[in-house]
């Protein structure tokens, strides 16, 4: 039977290597088998490759010339005036800018709002329009929270002058007298007069807001008698706030321990005890060394409590008319204080007033940490 082959277009015989390496184009025609066909051994003619022409890029059409420059020439015109179209002569005053159009009426522009927002709306223009009324009256009205202080201070002020004529009466008579320091006895008498009269009218009813006054102006001539520093008005300031409960900032050497001294002697004015907490023992031994003179020169008593006293001396110590301590001492012998059974072994009295040192500290940073006081178990007997 007589075979022949056909070539097929995509397939390509594995004599002609070259030809399947190269993509197959239309243009190239197929190469011719040979005579016999059943023989494949033969060699196949292979096909010339034509030369590939490069097609010519397109040309472009040719960049017409710059026109030439026109002479131009500078007008300067004013703004036309309203409602006519020509413009202003050179250096004519210009026309008034035209009014601006009316403002819609509330009313027309609540009404063009979406439906069902309109009563919302209203209500809050009136509520903004109600705040912006009552901040103009606040700010006129309101009343600054330092204008009593700053009252007080200066009535403080206004009754060093009647002091210092009552010391200085004193003096001349202790001098005619021949005592020694007589400008310094003369100062002890007529504040410690002061301070037995104070204790007196608030036995007799007087409340400390009447006194405050006063017993600022005493315990600042103290102050000045005994350390040679007369606290400055900002000071007494200081003191007065912290009377109603404030808290007086003030930086480092600012004279927070000399400030402390007036409100100190207010309340200390009751007998009932009046505090300085702080926050190590460094400073409360040095506050108390360096103001317990100015107390002592009133007719108060001072006191000091730290961790190396014993249970009498703490006692002691609480019992005065002043008192410093340390924020850890006042809390634990509270908590000594509330397991007690006995309460000759309680060592403080009912509280009163504390003045808080470093006050940011103590009821900020120290209270993270709370004060844990353990004892041991006792049998509970016949109690249960």
């Amino acid at each position: 039977m007589d075979m022949k082959l056909r070539p097929v277009e995509g397939l390509t015989s594995g004599v002609a290597p070259q030809a399947a390496a190269s993509p197959r184009t239309t243009s190239e025609p197929d190469a011719p088998l040979p005579a016999d066909s059943s023989d494949l051994s033969a060699p196949r003619a292979k096909a010339t490759p034509q030369p590939k022409t490069k097609s010519a890029p397109p040309e472009q059409p040719p960049i017409p010339p710059a026109p030439a420059p026109v002479p131009t020439t500078l007008v300067q015109l004013e703004e036309a005036p309203a409602g006519t179209g020509e413009a202003a002569p050179i250096g004519a005053a210009p026309a008034a800018p035209p009014p601006p159009a009316p403002r819609p009426p509330t009313a027309s522009r609540v009404a063009e709002l979406p439906k069902g927002r309109t009563l919302f709306n209203v209500l809050t223009k009136a509520l903004y329009s109600s705040r912006r009324i009552g901040f103009k009256l606040l700010s006129v009205v309101a009343v600054d929270p330092l204008k009593q202080v700053r009252a007080e201070q200066e009535a403080v002020n206004a009754l060093e002058p009647k002091l210092n004529a009552e010391i200085e009466a004193k003096t001349a008579e202790l001098k005619a007298a021949g005592i020694q320091n007589a400008d310094v006895e003369a100062a002890r008498a007529v504040l410690q007069a002061r301070t037995v009269a104070f204790r007196a009218r608030l036995e007799n009813g007087a409340k400390l807001e009447d006194l405050k006054v006063e017993a600022f102006a005493v315990a600042r001539k103290a102050a000045e008698v005994v350390l040679k520093m007369r606290p400055y008005d900002v000071q007494v300031q200081g003191g007065l706030a912290m009377t109603e409960g404030r808290i007086s900032e003030m930086k480092t050497g600012e004279g927070k321990t000399l400030t402390a001294v007036m409100p100190l002697y207010l309340y200390g004015l009751t007998g009932k005890g009046a505090h300085l907490v702080t926050v190590n023992d460094y400073l409360v031994k040095r506050d108390f060394t360096q103001m317990k003179p100015v107390f002592e020169f009133l007719g108060l008593s001072a006191g000091c409590v730290h961790e190396q006293l014993t249970l009498p001396e703490k006692k002691a110590a609480y019992a005065c008319d002043i008192t410093y301590v340390t924020n850890h001492s006042e809390g634990f012998d509270f908590l000594r204080d509330s397991m007690a059974r006995d309460p000759e072994a309680r060592v403080q009295r009912a509280p009163n007033f504390a003045l808080v040192d470093e006050v940011d500290s103590i009821l900020i940073d120290e209270a993270r940490t709370p004060l844990i006081l353990s004892s041991m178990a006792e049998a509970a007997g016949d109690e249960h």
